[in-house]
């Protein structure tokens, strides 16, 4: 495997973030390859490049940077403490008709408690590192995943429905499916009526419980790949299409509504606020996080009336948390974004901080300057 050369070198890259006083960071290039699975999602476990070690743990390549900068960080001290990285540095993954070998620069910005004036600092960041390498006019393209999961605990839906609706949120093709057909597996609703009907009572944990009973009554083990876990989550989402079919769940059509929503941000504040009206009090913190975001940004000098909002758009990383957004090399075109970035408070817990730690950070996909340029 060969990696083409950058085409921008680390030193120019770094220099501009070393002046604002970023600190320059080079994590290691293998990892637990588990680390990546549960924080990134099974989309990105399924595109890396596996090693083992001597006692056959599983390891990988790094196919993103932003895990490793926040382990490093972990490592030297408490996790909550302040402080900007910029990175330059190859990242490995499996892609349809490229090198699976890519550099990567970015910038990692942790422990900032005014997450409205930090989002719009980032956002201002990346869009002068654009312009910095060739970009004039980048067209800035926003969502918010901490609405989004508001919306969805607010709602009537089935707890299977809500997770798997989390799960999918950004990926707009099986977000789609999701909400036209989401009742789950395609089978007979009547199929197993009996073991249906117990789970009907049942929660997750109440479910995964019966799951393994079962199996041990049976004497059996799961197979195919699939856990207890697996297994129950599938036969909860079956129970559930099961009660949807008799009454579907009224919140369906307000969550279409919602995710339809796209334009200035301005203006999709103002129509998320009348879709989701009917939530009251449940939404309420994350509009007004929202509302502050956006006059944090007006503060910083950005120009709102550049920038689309989506309400249906993420970014296909499970950490991200609130805001996400991506920057194309010019407005209506949709090749790879150029830059791309999101807020990610959850991520530290994951890795095992005792309290969320506020971060957020991008990355500059190098490759792709001059790819598209209009």
């Amino acid at each position: 495997m060969k990696t083409p050369p950058p085409s921008i070198d680390r030193d120019s890259f770094l220099k501009p973030f070393l002046a604002l006083g970023f600190q320059p960071s080079e994590p290691g290039l293998l990892f637990p390859a588990d680390l990546f699975i549960d924080l990134s999602g099974e989309e990105l476990g399924k595109r890396l490049f596996l090693t083992s070690d001597g006692e056959g743990r599983d390891l990988c390549l790094r196919p993103e940077l932003t895990i490793p900068v926040c382990i490093d960080h972990m490592a030297a001290g408490e996790p909550a403490r302040r402080a900007d990285y910029v990175y330059f540095g190859r990242a490995f993954r499996l892609r349809t008709g490229r090198s699976g070998e890519f550099w990567q620069g970015g910038v990692e910005a942790i422990g900032a408690t005014d997450r409205s004036v930090e989002d719009a600092r980032l956002l201002a960041l990346a869009i002068d590192c654009a312009r910095r390498h060739g970009i004039a006019k980048p067209q800035l393209r926003l969502g918010d995943v901490g609405l989004f999961r508001s919306v969805l605990e607010a709602l009537d839906l089935p707890a299977s429905w809500r997770r798997k609706l989390a799960r999918d949120f950004g990926r707009s093709a099986l977000i789609g499916t999701d909400l036209t057909q989401p009742a789950g597996p395609k089978r007979p609703i009547s199929t197993h009526a009996g073991l249906m009907s117990a789970l009907d009572r049942n929660d997750p944990e109440g479910a995964r419980a019966l799951v393994a009973d079962l199996l041990a009554l049976g004497g059996l083990s799961p197979a195919g790949g699939r856990g207890v876990d697996d297994i129950a989550e599938r036969f909860l989402e079956r129970a559930e299409s099961r009660r949807a079919a008799i009454s579907p769940p009224a919140d369906l059509d307000l969550l279409q509504r919602f995710l339809a929503i796209e334009g200035p941000p301005g203006d999709a504040l103002m129509a998320a606020r009348l879709v989701l009206a009917p939530l009251g009090v449940t939404v309420a913190g994350a509009l007004d996080e929202f509302a502050a975001r956006l006059e944090a940004i007006r503060n910083a000098g950005l120009a709102l009336d550049e920038m689309i909002f989506s309400s249906a758009f993420g970014r296909r990383l499970d950490y991200y948390s609130g805001l996400v957004f991506e920057l194309h090399v010019a407005a209506g075109r949709r090749e790879p974004p150029l830059i791309g970035g999101g807020r990610y408070d959850r991520l530290f817990t994951l890795l095992g901080a005792p309290v969320p730690v506020p971060a957020i950070g991008f990355s500059l996909y190098v490759e792709r300057l001059g790819e598209d340029a209009p």
